[in-house]
């Protein structure tokens, strides 16, 4: 029995220390979220100030860009559903994020449309 109990310890304690308690891809939270918006072109950057609200799966964001979002592991998933005439500054697409229950910030797999934004 203490035998049991001792590799049950060991591997509660291996669980526990395996964990990264500074994960920060957790669930985002619905709400609203200020910050900037910045890209990067070859000839230069961009850098405004966003706002974007996240409720019941839909989204809209003050720089552009507004429809239906999804979150997978460490993936946000923007699906702007109006036509646009300039896509390349409205939010659709799928993008890396981090959340940690406050700052929320994500960008594209090429790393040149960024969010940093923190919840309101």
């Amino acid at each position: 029995m203490k035998k049991k109990l001792k590799i049950g310890l060991i591997g509660l304690s291996l669980l526990f220390f395996s964990c990264d308690k500074n994960d920060t891809n957790l669930t985002i939270e619905e709400g609203v979220y200020s910050g900037t918006f910045s890209v990067k072109y070859s000839e230069g950057s961009i850098s405004e100030i966003t706002t974007l609200e996240l409720k019941n799966g839909k989204f809209t964001c003050t720089t552009g860009g507004s429809g239906n979002y999804t979150v997978t592991n460490s993936k946000i998933i923007f699906e702007d559903v109006y036509y646009r005439v300039d896509w390349n500054l409205i939010l659709n697409g799928e993008y890396n994020y981090t959340f940690n229950g406050k700052k929320l910030k994500f960008s594209n797999n090429v790393g040149n449309y960024k969010y940093d934004l923190e919840k309101q």
